[in-house]
């Protein structure tokens, strides 16, 4: 049985086009691996006999294809037709190959505001439990923590998902992708100000794309930035952020 929120479903899903373009680029820009196998908050194992992996999605792409041939082809990913039981049982084989799968992370989010669920049918995990066997795996990853805010705002946890994409700015340096994909999301949340800032730090990055600012404009919020002024973000984190109700995560089955 799917578990459902006390409070109202979803209403819209927040754009993740610059996500799924980040998808592209951070295969080419990996950075260094530090593999832990743990418990995620009692979210199940990360390492399960019965199957491949854990893999970083980003830098051991030996098993990909062989994953995604058989439980994450186009049909799944778009959420035509599942090639297993269900389209839950598809991404659940393909997160627990690769944790940090972003594209099936994306579509798992797409999925739940689709069955207006917190487990979506056929998961072994609440859909909460797979970001944090995603962040528990690679913290570094911060195009995971980004679908994560997402994914934590299209349920109305906004003090969450500004956690989450505080700890992505504080961690992007001076990579442009980073700070223009937290912009986006962001602007999701209606946080104009900070969407601003990201809008800036790509801007001084160099980093071409205008849709961001695009957005400001429309909404009214845009400004132009100010010569000389600092990139947002603090000195990184000693520690990778969760919510704060990680303490009570969703049970795993």
């Amino acid at each position: 049985m799917n578990t459902r929120p006390a409070h109202r479903a979803p209403a819209r899903m927040p754009s993740l086009a610059g996500l799924a373009a980040a998808v592209v680029l951070a295969a080419a820009s990996a950075l260094p691996a530090h593999a832990q196998i743990m418990n995620s908050q009692g979210c199940g194992p990360m390492y399960i006999p019965t199957h491949v992996g854990p893999f970083d999605y980003r830098n051991q792409r030996e098993m990909l294809r062989t994953v995604e041939f058989g439980h994450f082809q186009p049909n799944v990913e778009d959420l035509i037709k599942p090639m297993f039981n269900s389209f839950g049982a598809d991404i659940d084989y393909t997160l627990k190959a690769y944790p940090n799968h972003h594209r099936a992370l994306i579509t798992l989010n797409r999925l739940s505001l689709r069955e207006k669920a917190l487990k979506t049918s056929g998961s072994d995990f609440s859909v909460e439990c797979y970001f944090f066997r995603a962040i528990r795996w690679r913290p570094d990853d911060l195009i995971v923590r980004m679908i994560y805010a997402s994914w934590l705002h299209q349920w109305d946890r906004t003090k969450d998902a500004v956690q989450q994409l505080d700890y992505v700015v504080d961690n992007a340096g001076d990579d442009p992708f980073t700070h223009y994909n937290a912009g986006m999301v962001f602007a999701d949340l209606k946080i104009w100000d900070r969407a601003l800032q990201q809008a800036h730090a790509a801007q001084a990055l160099d980093f071409p794309k205008g849709d961001l600012k695009a957005r400001l404009v429309e909404a009214g919020k845009w400004q132009e930035p100010v010569p000389g002024a600092p990139l947002p973000g603090r000195a990184a984190a000693s520690a990778p952020a969760l919510p704060a109700s990680a303490a009570s995560a969703p049970a795993s089955r």
